[in-house]
């Protein structure tokens, strides 16, 4: 930690704060390494901490005079002269930081040197830590801001968006399964429950969808489809189960009722 102060000196000097000598006779003290620092007199150099930096020749009295890394970055080893910026997906909210945070589920970070993670918008969810960028649900599902997992739309209602943050009723006169991207329109004698859901018994002399199948109930004997309701027919007319039309009553017959 002494050196010589000249040629024929007769008493030695110590090697300031950040240099060292651990050899008798020097003349000369060195500089301590990156990620060092050394009292004054030093016979070594003492490693700076993790989350902390030197550069080469760094003078301390302490190891609190390594400098901490900076929010963001972080420094995982001593002897280290620069900090590292943390990747994708990860964040540092603190200096002197020795490693950086996963963001959680449902967060993300798109970019280094992040002190924060981002909540997912509506309609994408991160079902995974240390995620850098949120994926889309897709038609037919829903999720809100911030989501670790898409949840499907019900039966009677739908999203055509591949983000939709939620699912969107069924308008009156049409149905839908779950996982649906749109709603269909019930065929001819049929009409759409909208509160209360009922199955068919009997399909119609039609080629029809599982949605319509399902959801579409009948009009019922007596009854035709005006719009997206089923009501009487008038007097003088009838209709057997599930027609979408009233008929006339034949020549020698009569209805005097409604339905």
């Amino acid at each position: 930690g002494f050196i010589a102060a000249g040629a024929g000196a007769t008493a030695c000097v110590g090697c300031a704060a950040g240099k060292h000598v651990s050899s008798t006779g020097a003349t000369v003290c060195g500089a301590c390494g990156h990620g060092h620092f050394s009292v004054a007199s030093a016979t070594g150099c003492t490693k700076c901490r993790d989350g902390t930096v030197s550069t080469s020749g760094s003078a301390s009295t302490t190891n609190k005079d390594c400098t901490k890394c900076a929010v963001g970055k972080y420094s995982r080893s001593r002897q280290s002269s620069v900090c590292l910026d943390c990747g994708t997906g990860h964040y540092v909210d603190h200096t002197g930081a020795k490693k950086c945070h996963q963001c959680g589920v449902g967060k993300y970070a798109d970019a280094a040197a992040k002190t924060v993670c981002t909540a997912c918008p509506a309609g994408k969810i991160a079902p995974k830590r240390a995620t850098k960028t949120c994926s889309n649900c897709g038609a037919g599902y829903r999720a809100p801001g911030g989501g670790r997992k898409c949840s499907w739309c019900k039966s009677m209602e739908y999203s055509s968006a591949a983000f939709n943050p939620t699912c969107t009723k069924c308008p009156s006169g049409k149905v839908s399964l779950r996982k649906a991207s749109a709603c269909e329109s019930c065929p001819p004698g049929r009409n759409s429950p909208y509160e209360e859901l009922k199955a068919a018994t009997a399909l119609l002399q039609v080629t029809m969808t599982p949605a319509q199948s399902k959801m579409c109930s009948k009009c019922g004997v007596g009854l035709h489809q005006r719009g997206n309701t089923c009501v009487k027919c008038p007097r003088g007319k009838w209709s057997p189960d599930n027609d979408p039309d009233c008929k006339k009553c034949g020549r020698g017959k009569y209805q005097d009722e409604e339905g």
